[in-house]
């Protein structure tokens, strides 16, 4: 895997956080952003860091390993797979100002083989997390970015 150079994943980071979140205008002093990346972007993971805490936020860190998905669907039962803990859910859409979302996968095909209906009852249930999201959106409390690594 070839090395992104350090210069331009400082400039990515603080495009999200200084500038694409917050209606263009950056995340203010004691923001509290919720940063959800994979195993695959790890090594983009300190420089969002280092812009959130320039900044003066706070990072609330979802941090997904690689494989994790695929024994997810492999082992889970139906009702794992339709959980949501919607409790832990509204707890944290409703202490977070900003969402960051990054995506990058290590293995493209992890899910192949997986039953198709399975992953969509998985993704239905991430409806609810999405419907929370929009609704504090919808009152101009939250704001968020989906990125590519």
């Amino acid at each position: 895997m070839t090395k992104i150079d350090e210069t331009i994943l400082k400039r990515y980071a603080d495009v999200i956080i200084k500038f694409a979140l917050n209606d263009y205008k950056g995340i203010n002093k004691g923001d509290k952003v919720y940063v959800r990346i994979p195993e695959a972007a790890r090594e983009f993971l300190p420089f969002l860091q280092q812009s959130i805490l320039e900044s003066g936020g706070h990072m609330i860190l979802e941090y997904i390993p690689d494989g994790i998905l695929r024994d997810f669907f492999d082992i889970g039962s139906s009702e794992q797979l339709s959980y949501t803990p919607k409790k832990y859910v509204r707890s944290l859409i409703s202490e977070c100002d900003h969402v960051v979302r990054i995506l990058s996968e290590s293995d493209p095909k992890q899910l192949e083989g997986i039953d198709p209906k399975l992953i969509m009852l998985r993704q239905k249930n991430l409806g609810f997390f999405r419907s929370l999201m929009q609704q504090k959106e919808n009152k101009g409390k939250l704001t968020w970015n989906i990125s590519l690594f």
